[in-house]
């Protein structure tokens, strides 16, 4: 643990992060640097999500797996997030409002901007099923009770992932007719997916918080962890609430 804050701060973010926390600690981070507290931010560690912290929030000094002593000596204070600040302490078991933690810890302003709205876009229904916990995941049997509902009256894609097991066997389940499946195989090419939506359906999971920077519409089927933490008064998505027990 640190004693005192400098003025050149790095941040090293904890590992095995995934979509959506990698955009709660950016939007965070970004807050940070706009309010002039320090001379110098950076981010470490930042690994495959180094689009997100560049492109979406115009963080530059960021370091994707390792950091050279070099880099390391610009900064007078090395800032391990999940040490420094309790509330995040045990983030992978019980689940904080990240952004709105850190935020406070530094006293400083939420990020207000967001992407515009891309205009046009085909009708069509969303599915994002899939969360790297199975208990944040869609049960079979609901994907395939939206298909039904839906597929005479709107476009239905459902968006999934070879590389998991879980999506592999909810797609050998599916009730398929007329249903479009995408299977990015990358950070980038699923954005590009969630920028085109017109209306989805989320689990807690990255494309939730995703979607929340495109100013998309949508319903979020909660599961563990509920809708204060997750839309934090988004009122572009609704949550449908489940009577969940662990």
């Amino acid at each position: 643990k640190i004693n005192s804050l400098g003025k050149n701060i790095l941040f090293c973010l904890p590992p095995s992060i995934g979509l959506g926390d990698s955009i709660e600690y950016a939007k965070s981070i970004k807050s940070i640097i706009e309010s002039k507290k320090f001379k110098r931010v950076g981010v470490a560690f930042v690994g495959k999500y180094s689009l997100i912290f560049r492109k979406y929030f115009q963080i530059d000094d960021i370091y994707e797996e390792f950091i050279s002593e070099r880099s390391l000596n610009l900064f007078d204070s090395v800032f391990h997030l999940t040490l420094e600040i309790d509330d995040l302490t045990n983030q992978k078991y019980q689940r904080a409002d990240i952004e709105k933690v850190i935020n406070s810890y530094f006293n400083v302003k939420k990020f207000e901007k967001k992407h515009a709205v891309l205009k046009h876009l085909k009708k069509k229904l969303s599915l994002f099923p899939i969360s790297s916990s199975p208990i944040r995941t869609m049960p079979i049997y609901l994907i395939n009770h939206i298909i039904k509902k839906f597929e005479k009256k709107i476009k239905i894609e459902i968006i999934l992932d070879r590389s998991s097991d879980m999506s592999n066997l909810i797609e050998k389940n599916l009730y398929i007719k007329d249903v479009e499946i995408l299977n990015p195989t990358n950070v980038k090419q699923l954005i590009s997916i969630i920028e085109k939506i017109y209306f989805g359906i989320f689990m807690d999971s990255g494309p939730l918080h995703m979607a929340k920077l495109f100013n998309k519409k949508g319903v979020l089927i909660t599961s563990s962890v509920g809708q204060d933490i997750l839309l934090n008064k988004n009122d572009l998505i609704k949550s449908f609430n489940n009577n969940y027990s662990s």
